[in-house]
């Protein structure tokens, strides 16, 4: 029987993983000020975040040209919780409060 990379080594992040990725996806939205459209986009995708996951996990073979097939599979872990979602979110809205923009 043929075994396929995909199905191999299935493991779920860990909790100091989870929050490296809050922290690397909250500056880069920051730096880039699309902090108020990424809020309101997670906060209408929370009902949703397994079902974004299993696509991301099915889309994986297909994006590992592009991104790094790792990569694809670790952020489909990080979105399978709702709870990453909303403390993606939090980090968002603290990093406003804290550091607010000059215009």
């Amino acid at each position: 029987m043929r075994h396929y990379r995909y199905f191999e080594n299935r493991e779920e992040i860990t909790k100091e993983r989870e929050e490296e990725l809050i922290d690397m996806l909250a500056s880069k939205i920051y730096k880039h000020g699309l902090e108020t459209p990424a809020i309101f986009m997670g906060e209408l995708a929370k009902p949703m975040s397994f079902l974004m996951s299993s696509l991301m996990h099915g889309a994986a073979p297909i994006l590992s040209p592009i991104i790094e097939f790792r990569k694809v599979e670790e952020f489909a872990f990080f979105f399978e919780k709702r709870a990453n979602i909303e403390k993606l979110l939090r980090r968002l809205e603290a990093m406003i409060v804290r550091e607010p923009k000059k215009t």
